[in-house]
């Protein structure tokens, strides 16, 4: 599966996705008063591509991480059938 979530954390409150939504999907926004935090679902292979592109907007970025197992691993957990269908078919 090519397929990855990216939890990508900023400073400040910046949406980035307005800059990205054309692209890909982008989710699970959170914030606080310095940083905000989106889960990105994108192809393995564009993750250098969309941090090139988020910081040539100014973007200052904090911190990134492949989240993907994890939230396979915390939907496995839950006993909820259609939500395992959509992980499991991801």
């Amino acid at each position: 599966d090519n397929l990855r979530i990216y939890n990508v954390i900023v400073v400040n409150d910046v949406d980035i996705s307005k800059l990205l939504s054309n692209r890909y999907e982008v989710f699970c926004r959170s914030k606080d008063n310095k940083e905000s935090t989106f889960r990105i679902k994108l192809p393995r292979e564009d993750i250098a591509k969309v941090l090139k592109l988020l910081i040539e907007h100014g973007v200052q970025i904090v911190e990134y991480s492949d989240i993907t197992h994890d939230i396979k691993d915390f939907m496995l957990e839950e006993d909820d059938n259609e939500v395992l269908y959509k992980i499991r078919n991801y």
